[in-house]
């Protein structure tokens, strides 16, 4: 147990003083992300019905999020290592490994893609004569699935770093990434479940504060957190394998 709060406790002090040390740096991208998340906001608005444009807003999002990580990953990566890359090496190998990084993270989101298209399906003739036994089953296959998403999500944690740094595919990225984390899940989902109370907590309390651009302030804050956290745990599982 203590080696195990030791190790988690590592995790998070590598990704703090990484995301304070390459902050500035990937800040080009983090905007540019921001500048694309708002241009999609207008042109397709997120709304509640599980449409067309849900979909497709969806897949266009994890698009632009796969594109603008590739970059970030492979500075904060090199710096990590206290290798330095000019933002044109970044660039040139962001734009080589971007494709099979939404790959994998599109495969990764299958089991709850496919939850939402059978939900429209479904209930495309008529929505007004669902029963409420319908209701149940469709909150329990949504729960079901946002597990199976979680659990799959946490063993795939690294794979980005793998696929941008190591070269790897993006199959070959997820099955690297589930051999890493194989023995180490728990420990990988706390940093998942850590990460992701921390962002519900913030985008509460932004909400309370009655800010109208939460999603810009929650991708300047956070954008660059996540493939930090990833890079520092993937050095702690790398080296506890080997």
């Amino acid at each position: 147990m203590a080696n195990f709060i030791q190790t988690f406790a590592s995790t998070y002090l590598k990704a703090i003083s990484l995301y304070g040390r390459t902050y500035f740096t990937v800040l080009p991208f983090i905007l540019a992300l921001m500048i694309c998340r708002f241009l999609l906001h207008k042109t397709v608005p997120m709304t509640p019905a599980i449409d067309m444009l849900f979909f497709v807003r969806l897949i266009v999002d994890v698009a632009l999020t796969s594109f603008f990580f590739s970059f970030m990953v492979i500075i904060i990566y090199n710096k990590f290592n206290q290798q330095a890359i000019a933002y044109k090496v970044a660039i040139k190998k962001g734009l080589q490994r971007c494709v099979p990084v939404f790959l994998a993270y599109f495969m990764i989101s299958v089991p709850l893609l496919l939850t939402f298209l059978f939900l429209k399906l479904t209930h495309a003739e008529n929505v007004q004569a669902v029963s409420k036994l319908m209701v149940y089953v469709d909150v329990t296959l949504l729960l079901v699935m946002l597990i199976v998403t979680i659990i799959i999500s946490t063993y795939c944690f690294v794979t980005g770093v793998l696929i941008a740094n190591q070269s790897a595919s993006a199959v070959g990225g997820i099955v690297q990434s589930y051999r890493l984390v194989a023995n180490h899940w728990l420990e990988t989902f706390l940093v998942l479940l850590v990460i992701g109370i921390i962002s519900v907590g913030l985008s509460l309390i932004f909400h309370k504060l009655h800010l109208h651009v939460v999603p810009e302030i929650m991708t300047l804050l956070l954008s660059s957190f996540y493939p930090s956290l990833m890079v520092a745990q993937y050095d702690n599982l790398a080296a506890s394998k080997a």
